[in-house]
């Protein structure tokens, strides 16, 4: 296996790259281009005979699109290089099946039906604390004791956080929420109840925060994108077996299902945090087992060692 990177994509990169394809197309069958180098599948495709497998995850114009408009130059330029990246790319490897439907619906064109490889989390980071996960405490009965809810993430469209901290803080008695977003702009309103980490936390403390909360909580926002793709954090959720708030009806439920992550619309967050108040120690109780059910799931369906086979048998089908 060789691993070859570009520091930019200037001229002269890329005139060593093509160089690079020429030798390499007497020693090799395939290659692997990742996100976001798509633009260099045109240069592949012309300069080497073997197969080209894109690690796209999702298309660069999803996320030009939310930050620059449809009417942009950045826009219109990714949207080019994703249909034309993934047409002439033997294999395209995609972040879910969800996604897999949106660009079907949108046009692209595939040389051969795209493969779903979810983009899971690296475990070393937090390998010390792999076992060693405190459960949430069975002993919530006080009734004036609080649930901690952990929203970590960038501060976007998708992130619905105005939404998120307008819950919240109409009910800060009962909950208590953890904002750790290390881009939260200092103009982002503060309100009481709501505690906020916005500078980099390391690892350890970031673990330290995730054995000590209750829930977690997806993206919602109104932003289309939610639908179709994984953030990232859902991984890391996963991996401590921590549950999970999230919108239904999204890409998220392609691996989890309503018995380990809660799933419910966006508009009834509010009420669906009053049922859960009902009964303390019946809600505690349900919250361990799915606990324990979501790092299960995390092993079977998400784990490192089970992308690095997927990846592994995509090559070993060549």
């Amino acid at each position: 296996t060789q691993v070859y990177r570009l520091d930019n994509f200037r001229i002269n990169e890329l005139v060593n790259f093509a160089l690079y394809l020429r030798r390499l197309d007497f020693e090799t069958t395939s290659i692997l281009i990742m996100s976001p180098a798509q633009v260099l599948t045109m240069i592949a495709r012309f300069f080497f005979k073997g197969t080209i497998i894109l690690d796209a995850g999702w298309p660069l114009s999803d996320s030009s699109r939310i930050r620059k408009g449809v009417n942009s130059y950045s826009y219109v330029k990714d949207l080019f290089i994703d249909v034309i990246a993934m047409k002439i790319s033997d294999e395209v490897i995609l972040e879910s099946k969800a996604q897999v439907r949106n660009l079907k619906a949108r046009g692209f064109k595939f040389r051969s039906e795209p493969v779903i490889i979810y983009t899971g989390v690296l475990e070393n980071r937090f390998e010390s604390s792999k076992n060693k996960r405190i459960q949430i405490a069975n002993t919530r009965t006080i009734k004036t004791s609080k649930f901690k809810v952990i929203f970590r993430g960038k501060y976007n469209k998708e992130s619905g956080l105005e939404y998120i901290q307008d819950i919240f803080a109409a009910r800060c008695d009962d909950w208590e929420l953890i904002v750790c977003s290390a881009d939260l702009p200092s103009s982002f309103p503060r309100v009481s109840g709501v505690r906020y980490l916005t500078q980099h936390i390391s690892d350890s403390e970031l673990i330290r925060e995730f054995k000590t909360v209750d829930l977690a909580l997806g993206q919602f926002g109104t932003e289309p994108r939610v639908q179709i793709s994984i953030a990232h954090k859902i991984y890391e959720y996963a991996f401590f077996g921590i549950p999970t708030i999230c919108i239904q009806d999204t890409a998220v439920e392609e691996i989890f299902e309503k018995d380990e992550f809660y799933f419910i619309k966006r508009e009834d967050l509010g009420r669906f945090l009053d049922n859960c108040l009902e009964d303390r120690d019946i809600f505690a109780k349900e919250l361990q087992k799915r606990s324990g059910k979501i790092r299960e799931k995390y092993r079977r369906a998400c784990s490192e060692v089970v992308i690095a086979q997927e990846f592994m048998k995509i090559f070993e089908d060549i």
